[in-house]
């Protein structure tokens, strides 16, 4: 098991930062954790000091509420989508100013750390993109941040397997960088979606995050 000093959760959506905090391995809170963005608009966001973050926005007409309390808002210069950042009871717009503030101190925070590291963790749970744009995805993050060794590893839904079971199904290396991806079937149908399908196959994603970082709390159910 490697030890990795930074772990950074990189989208699609909120899988991998909530399986992380329900594993125990969640230490900090970062700007695009509970988002959905593409790996483009992330990578903008860092060359540019989040200068356009969420600068233009617009509450999604007709999106679900999260269990009544959140509205879906949308970042128009970078198609970022925050699920739970803005309460419906409340100005959007000071809500928007408050979160810029938090979410670019706390990507300042991310991005030192991740240039004082030896070995960085990217997860990811990508099954849009390819693994060629996976791959170059991670060495141009690896041009923003030289020093470190960099591993993406990204967990991609596949329907045919059975739920019990995981497959590694490539691992690539160039220099520092490494990237691994895995196949789970992350649909399990007896799953309230709103309260438990967002976290996908918890009992899997287990079993591969313990490959590579110590889980501290027991073995999902």
């Amino acid at each position: 098991m490697n030890r990795y000093d930074f772990i950074v959760p990189i989208g699609r959506n909120c899988r991998p930062a909530g399986n992380l905090r329900d594993f125990g391995a969640y230490k900090y809170g970062l700007p695009f954790d509970w988002k959905v963005f593409s790996l483009d608009a992330f990578l903008h966001v860092l060359e540019t000091d989040f200068a356009d973050y969420f600068v233009n926005v617009e509450p999604v007409e007709g999106s679900p509420v999260f269990l009544g309390d959140t509205v879906y808002v949308r970042d128009l210069s970078n198609d970022i989508l925050s699920a739970h950042d803005f309460k419906t009871y409340e100005d959007v717009e000071e809500q928007r100013v408050q979160m810029i503030k938090e979410n670019r101190t706390a990507g300042r925070f991310m991005m030192k750390k991740i240039r004082r590291a030896k070995h960085v963790l990217l997860l990811s749970s990508r099954s849009e993109e390819s693994r060629e744009e996976l791959i170059d995805f991670l060495r141009r993050f690896s041009n923003l941040f030289p020093e470190p060794n960099i591993t993406l590893m990204n967990i991609r839904h596949k329907a045919e397997l059975p739920y019990d079971v995981f497959e590694q199904t490539f691992s690539w290396s160039e220099e520092k960088l490494h990237f691994d991806e895995y196949a789970v079937n992350e649909e399990d149908e007896s799953a309230d979606y709103e309260e438990v399908g967002w976290k996908g196959n918890q009992l899997q994603w287990y079993a591969i995050l313990s490959r590579y970082i110590p889980l501290e709390p027991a073995r999902p159910e």
